[in-house]
């Protein structure tokens, strides 16, 4: 291209190319050119060339140039390598108090579990405010601006620089946080909130079996089996510090849903039903909780309810999650060859220390229909607010580049728990290719 208008070095805006890695990938930036005027720039296009233009910093100063390509004869091109699904874990047993633990007791309230599921099913996806105890969330900001971690940046750069922590330098009360996001509680919970199969009970009590006397026990047992044959969201109310005769059922539609579409966005973001799309496939191949972590089945029969219902269950959901640190210079971009297109999945993120985060500054995370530009769904950065996305085979994600106009926000940054969950009757489909 032409570069029409000079830049100071300062201003950045340089022509950045970069080497490449064994896989034919991005790497480093080998070489930057500074913007002159009137210079002349050409370098040859093959499959192994990339490069980016650095973000302008000067704030009277703009970038122009002109650009084009000389076409030759086409050339073959090796497949674009595919990386390797990230690793899924097994739900960790846990008791079911536990939910109380973290969790706001809005959301453990029968009532409000049915018509978030409503909803959700309607819609794919749904955002929570105030989703942990106050408390719990304080804490948790407190320490991830207090401790200094060591953040992985991990690339390639295009597909992704963002900032990740690893497991063994997450601090404590984070550290609680992520292994609660994967119990099998949590599942149970998203699963009521959702209706996706993420949680299946061998044995399901009633609402009277959980919180009434042993003596009741028999009696509700035809309660229960219409509890099962209805999917009713009775599990997660042992733990919600309702009152007797309260309901939350009429609860404002602000409460169950912060981010709105119109009805051609959710014709094409439709939740699939599970037996729709998962009859046929193949369950992920990896170690049954019962054969790894899971308490043994031969439970004495006088320990207590919750113990004996998640020991019992069967794990159904897998999972994967990871602590970001967003920042200047992050982004995640859309690829038909991610791995993570080819599969059903419930996307869910929790953001921390984001308070006055303004969509201007980046950070906002996108959902767009595959083969066509039309933004689906758009997730910005909120305090203590849990996103669910129910993520189809036809949807791409991508989080925008956060410009350097987080400076203005107090701390620049952000940190969030991005959390995914797969149905185990799931199998991931290998995006194809073309040589």
């Amino acid at each position: 291209g032409v570069l029409v208008t000079a830049c100071p070095i300062l201003s950045v805006g340089t022509l950045d190319l970069f080497n490449t890695d064994e896989h034919g990938r991005p790497k480093d930036v080998a070489k930057s050119l500074v913007p002159n005027w009137n210079s002349f720039v050409f370098f040859e296009v093959n499959a192994v060339s990339f490069h980016q233009v650095s973000e302008v910093l000067s704030p009277s100063k703009t970038r122009l140039s002109v650009n084009g390509w000389f076409h030759g004869p086409p050339v073959d091109r090796p497949c674009p390598y595919i990386e390797p699904a990230p690793m899924l874990f097994n739900p960790i047993p846990a008791e079911l108090k536990v939910l109380s633990d973290w969790v706001s007791p809005l959301y453990l309230d029968v009532g409000v579990q049915s018509s978030i599921q409503q909803q959700f099913e309607a819609e794919s996806q749904i955002e929570l405010p105030e989703f942990f105890l106050e408390e719990k969330y304080k804490l948790l900001c407190q320490e991830l601006e207090s401790v200094s971690l060591p953040w992985t940046v991990k690339g390639p750069p295009n597909r992704r620089h963002v900032h990740i922590a690893e497991g063994s330098s997450i601090p404590v009360m984070v550290s609680s946080c992520l292994e609660f996001l994967r119990s099998e509680p949590f599942c149970r919970l998203l699963a009521h909130l959702t209706g996706l199969d993420l949680a299946e009970d061998i044995i399901r009590p009633s609402l009277e079996q959980l919180d009434g006397p042993d003596s009741e026990t028999s009696a509700a047992s035809d309660e229960t089996s219409a509890a099962e044959s209805t999917n009713t969201v009775a599990v997660a109310a042992s733990c919600s510090s309702s009152k007797d005769g309260e309901s939350n059922s009429n609860i404002p539609r602000a409460i169950v849903n912060v981010c709105s579409r119109d009805e051609d966005r959710n014709n094409c973001h439709k939740a699939v039903p599970h037996s729709e799309h998962s009859n046929n496939t193949t369950p992920i191949s990896l170690p049954s909780l019962e054969d790894t972590n899971a308490p043994s089945s031969s439970h004495s029969e006088d320990e207590n309810a919750s113990s004996a219902l998640i020991g019992h269950s069967r794990p159904v959901a897998n999972c994967r999650g990871d602590l970001y640190y967003w920042q200047h210079g992050d982004y995640t971009l859309a690829s038909d060859f991610d791995i993570e297109t080819g599969e059903y999945a419930l996307e869910t993120a929790l953001y921390f220390c984001c308070e006055g985060w303004s969509p201007d500054y980046g950070g906002v995370t996108s959902y767009i229909a595959k083969d066509d530009d039309e933004e689906l769904l758009s997730i910005l950065p909120t305090p203590n607010a849990l996103s669910l996305v129910y993520r189809d085979q036809d949807s791409l994600r991508f989080t925008k580049y956060i410009n350097h106009r987080a400076t203005e926000h107090r701390l620049g940054s952000f940190f969030a728990l991005a959390m995914t969950y797969k149905e185990s009757g799931e199998e991931s489909v290998v995006p194809e290719t073309t040589s």
